[in-house]
């Protein structure tokens, strides 16, 4: 089971070849609009799910403990996370974003500020994000599901390892990526954020609660793992 999330991916990239968009869509947009064929990629892998209920429906029911991207349930036989992501995002990727700078009393504005932020991830970028998780955390994540909804929603459902310990500190968190070769770009975003110049991986959301350490050591295992496009380079590297 692994190896559907690299299989999955692998799939859906090549589907957007051959409709000429390129190695990565660049919206959900165009997903939205490959909604067919990418259940039939998961059809195929035997891992999509019509249940005949919405997600409203399922969040509605007691017990669900729903966060900012994911409905999250733990299996205390295997000691494994699942998480169903919100639709109609599969979670958040980091982009650049531009806020106008607001006036002044004196009327002057304030200088535009351009920072990155995460928005709603389309479905590649998603598998995209946990891939590189396994690739360079150790992570153990993986695909279990593509479902469509009763009303036509589609979500993701991912496995992970639970990982024990406490939250890590904003002193450990830094010392850990700076240790590993990250460059500190917090001050570009709105959230902790980390650029990896040699796989030129931006992490994002790298927050205390994103990162638990115990005798083993840190475990980053639901920071935002994204390329850096040619747009967060730019604010990236600004001097």
């Amino acid at each position: 089971m692994g190896d559907f999330l690299e299989t999955f991916q692998e799939r859906l990239s090549n589907l957007c070849e051959s409709d000429g968009g390129g190695d990565e869509p660049r919206s959900g947009g165009w997903e939205e609009s490959h909604t067919e064929q990418i259940c039939a990629i998961a059809d195929s892998l035997g891992i999509l799910e019509r249940p005949d209920y919405t997600f409203q429906e399922l969040i509605s029911q007691s017990g669900i403990f729903l966060g900012t991207e994911h409905v999250v349930e733990l299996d205390t036989v295997d000691s494994r996370v699942s998480k169903i992501t919100r639709p109609p995002a599969f979670g958040l990727y980091p982009t650049l974003v531009e806020r106008q700078g607001l006036p002044l009393p004196s009327g002057r504005l304030i200088e535009t500020q351009r920072q990155i932020e995460l928005v709603g991830s389309s479905l590649s970028k998603y598998l995209l994000r946990w891939a590189y998780s396994n690739q360079v955390f150790g992570d153990d994540v993986r695909l279990s599901s593509l479902i469509r909804w009763a009303d036509g929603a589609l979500s993701v459902g991912i496995t992970q390892p639970q990982y024990h310990g406490r939250k890590a500190s904003e002193s450990e968190i830094m010392e850990f990526f700076v240790r590993k070769g990250w460059r500190d770009v917090t001050r570009r975003a709105v959230r902790a954020a980390f650029y990896q110049p040699d796989f030129n991986l931006v992490a994002v959301d790298a927050e205390p609660r994103n990162c638990f350490i115990n005798t083993e050591g840190l475990f980053p295992f639901d920071v935002v793992l994204a390329d850096a496009g040619p747009d967060l380079l730019e604010i990236i590297l600004k001097r």
